[in-house]
């Protein structure tokens, strides 16, 4: 410890700001890395649902154990399975919606 202190007394200003800012920098990547891994991907599944269509989206997310998240009138999920829960939910015929698509161009 005795050398480190002597060490340490011998550096001029300059070069201990140095040894300083390359610390705090190594602890704030470190920080960032954590924090950047331990969010979840979330991607987009539904949004701009009516509630009941939101309210069978969600019962079936659940009955499947699924994480989603609700964000206003959005359903966020795990984006490695978006496409898997689009495809598995539209051949249940969710999310059942009354608004008029493609059939109101058939004249």
């Amino acid at each position: 410890m005795d050398q480190l202190i002597a060490l340490w007394t011998a550096l001029d200003f300059r070069r201990r700001f140095i040894i300083i800012a390359a610390s705090l920098a190594m602890f704030a990547a470190v920080f960032g890395l954590t924090r950047l891994a331990a969010t979840s991907n979330m991607a987009l599944l539904y949004s701009g649902l009516e509630n009941g269509a939101s309210g069978d989206v969600v019962a079936a997310l659940e009955q499947r154990a699924v994480e989603f998240q609700v964000r206003g009138s959005a359903i966020y999920v795990p984006a490695s399975r978006r496409d898997e829960l689009r495809m598995t939910l539209a051949s249940e015929g969710l999310p059942a919606t009354g608004a008029a698509g493609y059939e109101l161009l058939d004249t």
